[in-house]
């Protein structure tokens, strides 16, 4: 007896190629104590499974309606070949369901891959590992209950979060693995999509960008990250992350030896070739001036313009732009910034 639970996305029964479709489950109600029920490994108590499909706006005749949505969905599953009496119980004051022991359910099948993804990756067996990782990503992207907002559901979609979160991660490295750096690129960019505030997806982004060869993107993901957790949780202390940066950078710079690497504090870069770079959206007002440093910067640079266009900013209120081509002398107390979407690269600073 072949029987298949999905919980996630369109929820339906399945059973020796027959299924049980949403209209049968007795509406959205009978659509919670099916999710409520599955995901719980033990019986529920009526009150408990009351409170937590209401909520704090129970009706008077709970019971009743609860007594019929369970024989609205009793009939359902006998209509499917299943023997409802022995799936969906109800009695002593407590409610559960046990389906056969064969049952394929869709959110435990996604944390047993994710489990043996990991375990199977330990081993370098790279196809068993991305096999079950794609397996666990592929239902936990799925919503559970859409448009439903309950304590518990809370805590189930939190959990599925943390599946696809460990999946995502995995499938970053398991495509770096195979050197197929644009998957781990998507993987990445789906990983940080659903947690930004995380290190580890933003590790994963940043580190996805190297092995591309793509060091500009690299540092542009960086400082994004850096000011976004600078603005919504206050944190401006980033030097490990940073550290992390210069040391992944540094291990790859034979491989990558005319791209640039991020200095600790600035975010200037300096090629081997003497070339200096600031990349798209660069600043020295924010990104290199500090606290203890002057409001301006009190350098005086020289050298020509190999590509890009920079604006400097004086503090007697003249600007001017240079550009590729250009050289430049100029004087302390200024500020200055990168023009455009393309980085600005100089022979001399």
């Amino acid at each position: 007896m072949s029987v298949a639970v999905h919980l996630l996305g369109r929820i339906s029964i399945q059973h020796d190629g027959e299924w049980m479709p949403p209209s049968e489950m007795g509406g959205v109600l009978g659509r919670m104590i099916l999710v409520r029920l599955s995901v719980s490994p033990y019986p529920i108590s009526r009150i408990t499974l009351i409170e937590d499909l209401w909520s704090d706006k129970t009706p008077p005749s709970t019971d009743s309606i609860l007594n019929s949505t369970f024989s609205r969905l009793r009939k359902s599953l006998n209509a499917l070949g299943l023997d409802s009496k022995h799936i969906l119980l109800s009695s002593g004051g407590s409610a559960e369901i046990r389906w056969p022991s064969e049952t394929r359910i869709d959110v435990r099948t996604a944390t047993r891959a994710i489990d043996d993804a990991e375990a199977a990756f330990r081993k370098h067996d790279l196809q068993l590992a991305l096999r079950c990782a794609t397996v666990a990503y592929s239902i936990t992207r799925n919503p559970l209950l859409p448009g439903i907002e309950r304590i518990w559901l809370d805590n189930e979609r939190e959990r599925l979060r943390v599946v696809t979160t460990r999946s995502l991660a995995l499938l970053c490295d398991i495509w770096a693995a195979r050197n197929d750096h644009e998957s781990g690129l998507l993987m990445a960019q789906s990983l940080i999509a659903i947690d930004q505030y995380s290190q580890q997806a933003i590790q994963k982004l940043v580190k996805a960008h190297i092995n591309r060869g793509d060091l500009p993107s690299a540092y542009l993901a960086l400082t994004k990250y850096e000011e976004l957790i600078g603005r919504d949780l206050g944190i401006k202390d980033t030097t490990a992350l940073r550290d992390w940066y210069n040391e992944e950078t540094a291990k790859d710079s034979s491989r990558f030896p005319l791209q640039p690497k991020i200095e600790k504090f600035g975010l200037v870069t300096h090629k081997r070739s003497d070339e200096y770079v600031f990349p798209p959206g660069w600043k020295w007002s924010v990104h290199i001036r500090t606290p203890e440093t002057s409001d301006l910067c009190d350098m005086h640079h020289v050298g020509n313009v190999l590509a890009g266009a920079v604006t400097v900013a004086w503090r007697n209120g003249k600007t001017h732009t240079y550009k590729p081509g250009d050289s430049f002398d100029i004087a302390p107390d200024h500020d200055m910034w990168v023009e455009g979407d393309t980085e600005f690269r100089v022979d001399g600073w």
